[in-house]
């Protein structure tokens, strides 16, 4: 995988998406113990996706229809691994709840 396709996905799902849902918890609630826990959340979602070496081989198994063994269509496919998007979006969803936890509620001082 060539590391320019990676800047798509890191700006979207670790810079938007991230931000979108730490702005989200922290607007609704207003909780700095929410936020923990959000960051807590991100932390899982990077240890899930380093977890997942890849998609798994179903076999050569194929019926009339194009379904191979898992029932998914067979010839398909994304251009970026599954654990990709969920490691920027982890790692996002940390680095922006540790940010808002040092700036708003100042937990170093």
């Amino acid at each position: 995988m060539n590391i320019a396709d990676l800047s798509k996905p890191l700006a979207l799902y670790a810079g938007v998406l991230a931000a979108l849902t730490v702005g989200a918890v922290y607007v609704a609630t207003d909780s700095g113990v929410l936020v923990l826990f959000t960051a807590i959340g991100g932390v899982t979602a990077v240890i899930l996706s380093v977890g997942s070496t890849g998609p798994a081989d179903g076999g050569s198994f194929e019926n009339a229809e194009g379904l191979d063994a898992q029932g998914g269509w067979t010839g398909t496919g994304i251009d970026t691994p599954v654990s990709i998007p969920l490691l920027f979006y982890g790692g996002g969803v940390f680095l922006w709840s540790s940010l808002l936890l040092v700036t708003v509620y100042d937990i170093l001082g």
